[in-house]
């Protein structure tokens, strides 16, 4: 499970989300992202734990590299994504929101998105998370709220940088925010990250991403407005 965008009010970020992405094989894919990763640190001179599959870091030589590793996980065997979206404009209560209050709505994001899939999947699952700070101040931890949801095991929370199949959803997550933001009057500057998301898309098959859509090849792929408030 990783986050996306900033709770804050930022003319800059209009979105906000949470994706998960489910694997009943985790160790299969982390396999291949190892590999895609040896390859590129191999390849560009740098030590492997210092290439992070994240959508903040893609550059011109490093984009073949994230391309295959986004397309890995798009076709990890039985992969199944679901991302929450919350929309700021919809939701004003957030220009004057406390910090305690953005964690508690960030923590409902996460629960929805988790809840939605583990009952899609209709199974159990252990959820491996990006860290965040909780504050003090938060009635509950992210690892609280995520175990109140029926079938979580366990909750895990790793840097990123220490989890390639995080760093996975962040690409994942990223990139469908990333055309969001761009559809809402706020044009790319970085069009390196638009070529990536574009092949996202052309991996996808959709000419861009919809707050409602569901796909079902080549994984399946679920997205949601945050309902939770």
């Amino acid at each position: 499970m990783d986050e996306s965008g900033v709770l804050q009010s930022r003319q800059t970020q209009p979105f906000f989300a949470v994706g998960t992405l489910w694997l009943p094989r985790p160790e299969s894919l982390h396999r291949r992202l190892l590999d895609v990763r040896a390859r590129a640190a191999f390849d560009l001179g740098i030590p492997g734990r210092q290439f992070e599959f994240k959508l903040n870091r893609v550059t011109k030589r490093t984009l073949p590299f994230f391309r295959e590793a986004m397309r890995e996980t798009l076709l990890a065997i039985e992969a199944s994504v679901v991302v929450t979206v919350l929309k700021k404009s919809e939701h004003p209560m957030l220009l004057e929101a406390t910090t305690q209050q953005r964690w508690s709505i960030y923590c409902a994001c996460a629960r929805q998105a988790v809840g939605n899939h583990v009952a899609r999947v209709s199974g159990t699952a252990i959820v491996l998370a990006d860290y965040l700070d909780c504050p003090r101040a938060a009635s509950a931890s992210l690892e609280e709220e995520l175990r109140q949801v029926p079938g979580i095991l366990n909750v895990l929370l790793l840097e990123s940088d220490s989890s390639l199949l995080i760093q996975a959803v962040d690409l994942l997550v990223g990139g469908i925010l990333f055309d969001f933001r761009r559809r809402e009057a706020c044009p790319p500057s970085d069009l390196v990250k638009l070529e990536l998301v574009e092949i996202l898309l052309q991996e996808l098959g959709i000419p861009q991403f919809e707050m409602s859509l569901a796909l079902n090849r080549p994984c399946k792929l679920q997205i949601q407005p945050y309902t939770m408030e």
